[in-house]
């Protein structure tokens, strides 16, 4: 058997030996991976209890804002402490005129803002009892269910139903007009994946009355007042920073210099120093200063050669040299005022070497 057979066996085996080896270690599973929710999922808490519904032939639909129709049943899956004047008289009408709301009852601070629970607060008696959990037991083998939220009281007079213990009621319906108010302690059990649990679902369909075929739901996920706040506080500020920090630097941009004010000219003189500053500005802002220096330049040598003709064969180190010599200058600072100006700084300078050596000529 030949060198390249024998690496050709070795390479097949070991190629068997890895498929062999893999089959066997490997094994199948199916998993379940929680995955966020996308699209309406994501904006809509009751996306998948409205699935349910229709799914039990319910006539459900999801809303953003209170509904117009007189619905048998309206969900409120915002805080109606939230919801301002009109919004709670559309609201209660509802409510007053024959439906059914079911609304978390928030927070024990809750009661003393908003018209909402001023109005129902004040009619049914309710307060706030502190907060407490509410273990609802399965049937065999399932764990129990536990709705944690803030407990009330209430007359009982404008009671209809309750759930709850001795320290107060955590699932409470209430007469208002012509239909009820069922305040429940949170609305995890009617959002999202709270239907996966079957304590949950059973639940649900208690206080719903999913049994009644003949009642049409509303599900309202949001409402518009409540929604562009929360939005603009919890997702909008980074784009209210940055717009913040633009704004600061386009401020500090147009500010005024600080320091100390200039002295004004004398009213005698101040028209006349404020037209050579326009002049001068004016020639400066041609050319950056050039054919202005030039001038100046020119004028100075013409000058200083009418006093030194022996300046006149002179250019250059020579010259400055010269010129320094005459009117006791240094020749550096001589040779950098007759050098082109390279910007408002070296402008100035300039002119003010040039000035001396034209007042000494």
């Amino acid at each position: 058997m030949t060198r390249g057979i024998a690496w050709a066996v070795a390479l097949i085996a070991f190629v068997l030996l890895c498929v062999i080896g893999f089959t066997s270690v490997f094994e199948r599973k199916d998993v379940e991976v929680d995955i966020p929710a996308s699209g309406k999922a994501a904006t809509n808490r009751f996306y998948a209890l409205e699935g349910v519904m229709r799914g039990m032939g319910l006539a459900a639909h999801s809303a953003h804002g209170i509904p117009d129709d007189n619905e048998s049943l309206v969900l409120l899956g915002v805080n109606p402490a939230n919801l301002d004047r009109g919004d709670v008289d559309d609201l209660l009408g509802l409510v007053a005129d024959g439906s059914t709301l079911v609304v978390r009852t928030g927070a024990p601070g809750d009661f003393d803002r908003g018209p909402f629970w001023k109005e129902v607060a004040g009619d049914a008696g309710l307060v706030p009892a502190g907060t407490g959990c509410l273990a609802i037991q399965g049937e065999a083998g399932e764990k129990s269910y536990e709705w944690c939220g803030t407990r009330v009281t209430e007359r009982a007079s404008a009671r209809i139903d309750g759930l709850g213990d001795h320290k107060g009621d955590l699932l409470v319906t209430l007469h208002y007009g012509e239909g009820q108010i069922t305040l429940v302690p949170s609305l995890d059990p009617f959002s999202g994946r709270g239907l996966d649990d079957p304590v949950a679902r059973r639940l649900v369909t208690r206080v719903l009355h999913l049994d009644n075929q003949e009642q049409s739901a509303s599900l309202v996920y949001r409402v518009d007042g409540d929604r562009i706040w929360s939005l603009v506080f919890t997702r909008g500020w980074p784009a209210m920073l940055a717009f913040a920090v633009l704004l600061l630097a386009w401020a500090v941009s147009r500010a005024v210099r600080f320091g100390p004010l200039l002295d004004s000219p004398g009213d005698d003189r101040r028209a006349l120093v404020e037209h050579v500053q326009a002049a001068g500005e004016f020639l400066y802002g041609r050319d950056r200063g050039r054919g202005l220096h030039t001038r100046v330049c020119a004028g100075v040598l013409a000058r200083a050669r009418r006093i030194d003709p022996g300046t006149d064969c002179l250019e250059g180190e020579l010259l400055y040299a010269r010129l320094a010599e005459r009117f006791d200058e240094a020749p550096a600072d001589i040779a950098r005022a007759f050098q082109p100006p390279v910007d408002a700084n070296a402008f100035r300078e300039s002119v003010a070497i040039l000035s001396r050596l034209r007042r000494h000529a």
